[in-house]
């Protein structure tokens, strides 16, 4: 299984705001208060 590293596109935000989301509202990693939408 091959993998590929590739740049983010418009598509793929929902996935991304799912990863991001719990780090803002279960830690203090981030300076956000609130999830971004």
């Amino acid at each position: 299984m091959s993998r590929k590293i590739r740049n983010a596109t418009p598509a793929d935000a929902r996935a991304i705001l799912d990863i991001y989301a719990p780090y803002v509202t279960d830690t203090s990693i981030t300076f956000e208060t609130e999830v971004p939408t």
